[in-house]
């Protein structure tokens, strides 16, 4: 084989494996990202706003506002609404947890930010409305309920529109709990087990929101406020 023939040989087989020259991927700004998740918080719209059809919230970077508040830097008050079983990680997009981790490199970060800044828009998850005494060790038997709204963002950060949803424990799990709690205080254990329920009850709730929302049954009947 001549010296020309291996050289060509050689090419062929880098191009097939891309070789990996020039390829760096993009770079972004995780304080520009940072500035933009605090637009986003000083943009929370008050209930009326526009309603976001199914198909509207499909295809964004989704993140909860927990981790909206985290990425901004924003202190905020541990309060049910911002707790993290209504706000659980699961939620957030792989970059936006990259913001989040104080273990990340500089250019994980900077990559995660690119992969921000090229999302075609932000869903952020909002709790408006918690009304879970038993998930959160008080002895009021009733069943868990939650109230939300997924905020769609343009890349400024300018609100486009809202879809509202809720949903509350299993009727199951409730019962159980309810009929388990004949002490005075409530058992930490039955407490967890609730909020584990409601973790899971919202991440279904969520995976079908471009769905229309549930009709006629109990939990629809319930406003969010």
């Amino acid at each position: 084989m001549s010296a020309r023939s291996s050289r060509r040989e050689l090419a062929l087989v880098l191009l097939a494996l891309g070789c990996g020259c020039g390829s760096a991927a993009p770079q972004g700004d995780p304080a520009a990202f940072a500035a933009l998740a605090s637009t986003m918080i000083n943009n929370v719209p008050t209930p009326g706003a526009t309603e976001c059809t199914g198909e509207q919230v499909l295809g964004g970077a989704t993140m909860t506002m927990r981790t909206v508040l985290q990425i901004a830097k924003r202190p905020f008050e541990d309060r049910p609404e911002r707790r993290e079983f209504v706000n659980p990680p699961q939620l957030d997009v792989p970059a936006a947890r990259v913001l989040l981790d104080d273990k990340a490199s500089e250019g994980d970060r900077r990559r995660a930010a690119a992969e921000l800044a090229a999302a075609p828009f932000y869903l952020v998850y909002q709790v408006d409305h918690i009304d879970v005494p038993m998930a959160l060790g008080v002895k009021e038997l009733k069943r868990g309920f939650v109230g939300a709204r997924a905020l769609k963002y343009d890349r400024q950060g300018t609100l486009q529109c809202v879809r509202v949803f809720q949903w509350e424990n299993d009727k199951q799990v409730s019962d159980r709990a309810i009929a388990r709690s004949n002490k005075a205080l409530i058992d930490p254990a039955i407490a967890q087990l609730l909020r584990d329920d409601l973790t899971a009850q919202m991440l279904k709730r969520v995976a079908a929101l471009g769905a229309p929302p549930p009709r006629g049954s109990e939990m629809a009947q319930k406003p969010a406020d």
